[in-house]
Parts: C-alpha cells; sequence; structure tokens
C-alpha cells in the first residue's frame, strides 16, 4: 500500500477504516495487473473528473473494488472513485516501467496543461509523473557501451566428440537414442546464440536511434529553421511559434518519452522569436494565429486518435476547424475542456504542453500496438 493513500483519502474528506484501505488497496492492485493503454487513459479522466470514453468504464472501475469487498458502494461514488483512480495511476507509475506507464504519465501531465487546470485533488501525484518521465528519458538513451555476443555455455568441441561417438552403429534405431542429447544440446546452444544476438541487436538499434534523434534535434536548433514552413522561426509570430516549436521537436523524437532537454531545445527555438519571451500567451490567441492549413494539418498527422479530450491544445484546434469564426470555438471548447481558453500560459510553457501532447498521442500509439 503507499504511504500517503489514507492521506490521499482524507484529502478528499474521506475518513476510511484501516480495514477498507486494506481491501481498496487490493482492489486497486488487481486492477492494475497487465493494464491496457485505454483502461490507463480512463484512470486519469476521472482522476480530473472528466468523462469517460467507455461507457462501461466506471461500473467495471467499481466491481474490481466491489470484488475484493462486497460492501463497496456502486452508486454514488464518484468522490472516492476519483481517489482510487489518482492511487491507481499512481501505483502504476511506480510500480512499472512499460509502454502503458509512458502514455499513463504523459497523459496526466497533459490533462494537467501546465497549470491551467485548478483545483487538482490530490495534485502530487502529477509530480510522480514528472519525475517518471524524465527518469525514463535519462533511462532509454543510456548506453553501457558493451555491444558483444554472448557465447554459449556449451563445450563444442566436447559435443562434437559426443555425437560422432554416439553415431556408431549399423542402423538408425541404434543410435537413435545416444544422438539425442548431444543434438538436444547443440538445439540450446544455438537458440542461446541467436537470443544473444537479438539482444545485441536492440541495443544497437536504440543506440542508433538515440544519436539520430539527437543529431536531428541538434540539426534543427542549429539551423533556427521551422522544419513544416520552411522559414526561419525568428519570421514567425510567438502565439503561433509555440505551436509550431512544440509540434516540431516531438516529430523529431524517436525514442518515447523525449528527451529530458526538451524543455530546453523548445526554450532556444522561441527565443529566436523573442528573446525576452517576457510576454504571456494563451490557447485562444495561439490558436487563432494558426493558419488553417497548419492546424488541419496538426490533427491531420496526429499519430491517435480517441486521446483529444485530454490533449487541451489538440482540442482547441480541432474545435477551430470546425467554425468559420474565431470566436465560435472558444466556448465548445471549454465546455468539453473544463479549461479557459483565454487564461494565460507562458510561451515556453505552451510549446511544452503541444510537444506533451504529440509525445501521448506516440505513446497511445506505441502500447496499443505492443
Amino acid at each position: 500500500m503507499h504511504k500517503y493513500f489514507a492521506e490521499w483519502y482524507r484529502a478528499a474528506g474521506l475518513q476510511p477504516k484501516a480495514e477498507d484501505l486494506e481491501k481498496r488497496w487490493q482492489g486497486l492492485e488487481n486492477f492494475a495487473k497487465k493494464i491496457k493503454a485505454q483502461n490507463a487513459l480512463e484512470l486519469v479522466r476521472l482522476y480530473y473528473a472528466r468523462p469517460s470514453q467507455a461507457s462501461d468504464f466506471v461500473d467495471r472501475y467499481s466491481a474490481s473494488f466491489q470484488a475484493a469487498d462486497p460492501t463497496f458502494p456502486m452508486r454514488e461514488n464518484r468522490l472516492e472513485l476519483q481517489v482510487l483512480a489518482g492511487a491507481t495511476v499512481a501505483h502504476i507509475i511506480e510500480k512499472t516501467r512499460t509502454t502503458v506507464t509512458d502514455a499513463v504519465a504523459l497523459a496526466l501531465l497533459c490533462g494537467h496543461c501546465q497549470g491551467l487546470r485548478q483545483n487538482i485533488l490530490n495534485g502530487e501525484i502529477i509530480g510522480y509523473a514528472n519525475t517518471y518521465l524524465a527518469e525514463e528519458a535519462v533511462r532509454m538513451r543510456e548506453s553501457d557501451g558493451k555491444f558483444t555476443v554472448s557465447k554459449p555455455d556449451v563445450d563444442l568441441e566436447d559435443l562434437m566428440d559426443t555425437l560422432t561417438s554416439a553415431a556408431t552403429g549399423s542402423s538408425l534405431a541404434v543410435i537413435r537414442e545416444p544422438i539425442k542429447p548431444p543434438f538436444e544440446k547443440l538445439a540450446t546452444a544455438i537458440s542461446e546464440l541467436a537470443d544473444s544476438i537479438n539482444k545485441m541487436g536492440e541495443k544497437l538499434t536504440q543506440e542508433i536511434r538515440s544519436r539520430r534523434e539527437e543529431s536531428n534535434i541538434l540539426w534543427w536548433v542549429f539551423g533556427e529553421h521551422s522544419r513544416d514552413l520552411n522559414t526561419r522561426m525568428a519570421e514567425l509570430q510567438l502565439p503561433f511559434a509555440t505551436l509550431v516549436a512544440g509540434k516540431e521537436l516531438a516529430d523529431l523524437v524517436n525514442v518515447v518519452p523525449g528527451p529530458i532537454a526538451a524543455s530546453a531545445f523548445l526554450d532556444k527555438m522561441l527565443r529566436f522569436v523573442d528573446p525576452g519571451l517576457s510576454k504571456s500567451t494563451s490557447i485562444k490567441d495561439a490558436v487563432n494565429a494558426a493558419p488553417s492549413e497548419w492546424r488541419g494539418r496538426l490533427i491531420e498527422e496526429a499519430a491517435a486518435r480517441g486521446v483529444e479530450d485530454i490533449c487541451p491544445v489538440h482540442l482547441a484546434v480541432q474545435k477551430s476547424l470546425e467554425v468559420e469564426k474565431p470566436t465560435e470555438w472558444l466556448a465548445p471548447f471549454e465546455r468539453a475542456s473544463d479549461l479557459k481558453s483565454k487564461g494565460a500560459i507562458a510561451p515556453l510553457a505552451l510549446a511544452t504542453q503541444v510537444y506533451h501532447e504529440r509525445m501521448l498521442m506516440r505513446a497511445v500509439n506505441i502500447a496499443g500496438a505492443s
């Protein structure tokens, strides 16, 4: 059980008994075992008190606790489920290192929207996501420099002598049994060798992907140009540039989650536009500053569908494409996201938000395929 589990309950104004906490944690662990990406995203929606996409999710989630405790309430339990969803997400982030963990951690950051979402219940859980992504960004790019193939633990010369001795005889029936064990050992040795070669190949591939990613990002920053627009970043206006920088950095990332220096890269690109970065902007200003063609491309090139409700900037862009006037999408967006479109946000924070949303879509796509 997490050391703050009881505290998370009390923060919501709930006072559970010790035996109830034990049963709740048992149900939580059972639900989290081998969890799929879509269920993990539903936990994030529940944590942020947002509508579920799967109509039966709340019932299925509640059932996992009722299985551990028949007295668990199946109605009027939304607040407790919100506490439990946050605890389940924290448990997944702290105990696993999978593609689903990447997705749920990124979803947590995207839903928070750089602090635009206020009054978060047990908001410290968002810090767990930040810590996980930072550590995983480093771990996925670490290299021990060892690209060797392990030698099979078999004396091949002795094995050949055994095969030669076993192969003497006048008929197949005579040599079948004595020749079988040496061939089994040989097959095992070949299998171990193949596994070792495959592991080395995977390490080399990861190394190449990481180095290529690093090179491409550095050339992007050094070039000071937008790849999509084929123009210098300095020629863009700041609200629009935040969206461009976030998207283009995500396009260059090969390994999820992205590099730990992502914010530094974005900061550098945005300072080509405004060296001081002193003025705040908003989702409204940034989206309305983006040409409709670019906005359409942003949505069209999304790596995953069905996560727009957790990705506020992409949701805003999508809503803006559904109307003709630049003010008509604001109310539908705010109803769908429970966020203020005019809420002040620093340019770097907005670019980072776009970047996180693109990385979330990549992570969901990868987790769904695995």
